[in-house]
């Protein structure tokens, strides 16, 4: 029981925080969203679009809370009343004292990348605060259940954190890739369960870039390779291409297939969410304010918009996306259908990719070769 009555505590102690908020008139972050699963787009929604009104006060998980603020003075008067409320029901908000970093960490959030890029280290919005007898420290980034949180809401660091965690496990299993009992077949569901799933821990919710996509593929074909013992020299002389590598590992998924199935398979859990549940809400939410001028930031949603296109769900012409074209494939199958198909069809995808890239790998050859006879 001692769990339950806890999670009923910390509710408890969240709804007096909503009231202390509109009692101290402090600015809450709203959003607006289609109720309906099929209304608005994936991307590019007009925000003078009407839509629904929700507030985010916090984000709770068991013991642990984010709470989102739009400026640094209802930052601080809201801490000393989390601290103070916390206090009321018995529980503790763990702050700085005697010169020690505090537990409970801030972070600034600059209005655009550029300015994140440009940042100084004495930047006035990043200063400790006081909160009653302690105080508040800021950070730059934060690791919680795993994952690596900036301030530049980008996931590179996580990633290559994932990694490095993950180069380490190949190279640790070393003896048992050189084993000849093992199988080929047991060493491939190994590196699945272990090395892959550690560098595609938190996969689900990465916003995706070339930069990191190449990395990622760079670490799994170097880890098949430290699997199989296959050299750089024999890579080159016998000419292998990542293609054959990964078929001569049992024919083992490109990592992008398994990037983009954990993506969409996640993307139908919260589709079929509880409408009132502000995950699901947030996934056709959007805010009532212009967006700054200049190329947005790519975000979840743009690697949801590439994962759909490669599963032929949305035309790749199709900027926006809208949630009718799409949400009812998810939607309207059984539970394990959709994986099952998204595999079927990602492997596909994935097939003609690497048609097309050796096909262009070809036409760089023959474009070499003419070269070299007419200088001949």
């Amino acid at each position: 029981m001692a769990p339950v009555l806890f999670l009923f505590l910390m509710q408890a102690m969240a709804e007096a925080l909503e009231i202390e908020w509109t009692k101290n008139k402090i600015d809450v972050s709203q959003f607006r969203h289609f109720e309906k699963r099929n209304g608005g787009r994936l991307l590019g929604q007009n925000w003078k679009t009407k839509g629904k009104l929700f507030e985010l006060y916090y984000l709770l998980y068991v013991d642990d809370g984010a709470f989102i603020f739009t400026n640094r003075k209802d930052m601080v008067k809201a801490s000393r009343i989390i601290h103070q409320t916390m206090a009321r029901f018995g529980l503790i908000m763990h702050i700085g004292r005697n010169g020690k970093p505090s537990k409970t960490e801030a972070m600034y959030h600059p209005p655009s990348l550029q300015k994140c890029k440009n940042l100084p280290e004495d930047n006035p919005e990043e200063t400790t605060y006081t909160v009653d007898d302690g105080y508040v420290t800021f950070t730059r980034k934060f690791k919680y259940l795993g994952s690596w949180v900036t301030q530049d809401l980008r996931d590179e660091t996580d990633i290559a954190a994932r990694i490095g965690k993950a180069t380490a496990q190949v190279y640790g299993l070393v003896n048992i890739w050189r084993n000849k009992h093992i199988t080929k077949e047991f060493k491939k569901l190994l590196y699945l369960q272990l090395p892959l799933n550690t560098a595609l821990w938190g996969a689900e919710s990465w916003t995706l870039t070339a930069e990191s996509e190449r990395k990622l593929q760079q670490f799994h074909h170097s880890a098949i390779r430290k699997i199989l013992n296959i050299t750089m020299f024999e890579v080159e002389e016998k000419r292998i291409t990542n293609r054959k590598l990964r078929e001569s590992f049992d024919n083992i998924r490109n990592i992008t297939e398994f990037i983009k199935e954990r993506q969409l398979t996640w993307l139908e859990h919260v589709l079929k969410m509880n409408p009132t549940q502000n995950t699901r809400k947030l996934v056709n939410a959007w805010v009532q304010h212009p967006r700054r001028e200049g190329q947005p930031q790519h975000n979840l949603r743009h690697s949801y918009r590439k994962a759909l296109i490669a599963v032929g769900e949305i035309d790749k012409e199709d900027p926006s996306a809208p949630f009718k074209d799409w949400t009812g494939s998810l939607i309207d199958l059984p539970k394990d259908h959709w994986r099952i198909d998204v595999k079927k069809r990602l492997r596909k995808w994935s097939a003609l990719n690497d048609e097309k890239r050796a096909s262009e790998r070809d036409a760089k050859r023959q474009q070499k070769a003419k070269e070299e006879e007419g200088t001949a």
